[in-house]
């Protein structure tokens, strides 16, 4: 028997899409667990959330010069992108030296999936350093493991996300709103308008 509850309870909360992000992870409490060179990891993704900060406080000012001179504005966004575009290239000069390459991973507010060299056990207790792809926006996450199962390349692992601030929510939304649009606008080029 088919009822609406059973089809309800496998509705999920929220949108996912399939993104491609630098993740590392370790079983949190434990640094013994740690990956060669997360350390590194983390440091640079502390200096993309210092980046990301200073960026959401020079729009804001910006508006507001914006208003007065828009040639000094003009001016202070050209050296905005210039110090953006060199950022990016430090970090990816970085993941390369670890030696980090991208994942594929199914990325919703809720939660990641992605392909993890080990079995992890269900319920286990992990954190999560991401820089999801393409603006590199850093996030430094607590999660649970849901289920893994082998697959291709290691364990095809899902985490749910735990104590998300309401600033990495708002993040992770947006990136995901993003990541919609952009797939729709290249969808409409190649003309293929969904219905």
């Amino acid at each position: 028997m088919s009822d609406s509850s059973s089809s309800d309870s496998n509705r999920r909360d929220f949108f996912r899409i399939n993104n491609t992000a630098y993740v590392r992870w370790f079983k949190a409490g434990r640094p013994e667990t740690q990956p060669s060179g997360h350390a590194d990891m983390s440091q640079l993704n502390q200096m993309m959330q210092a980046l990301y900060h200073h960026e959401r406080d020079l729009s804001r000012i910006l508006s507001s010069v914006s208003e007065r001179d828009h040639p000094m504005t003009g001016a202070l966004r050209i050296l905005n992108r210039k110090l953006e575009l060199m950022a990016r290239m430090l970090v990816l000069s970085e993941t390369r030296q670890l030696h980090e390459k991208p994942k594929d991973v199914s990325l919703s507010e809720g939660g990641i999936a992605f392909v993890c060299e080990q079995s992890l056990k269900k319920n286990e207790s992990v954190s999560l350093d991401i820089l999801l792809l393409p603006e590199l926006l850093p996030l430094c996450l607590h999660g649970q493991v849901l289920d893994t199962e082998p697959c291709p390349g290691g364990y095809w692992t899902r985490f749910r996300f735990h104590n998300l601030s309401t600033e990495q929510q708002d993040l992770l939304a947006r990136h995901i709103l993003k990541a919609q649009q952009l797939a729709r606008r290249h969808s409409e080029d190649d003309g293929n308008t969904p219905l």
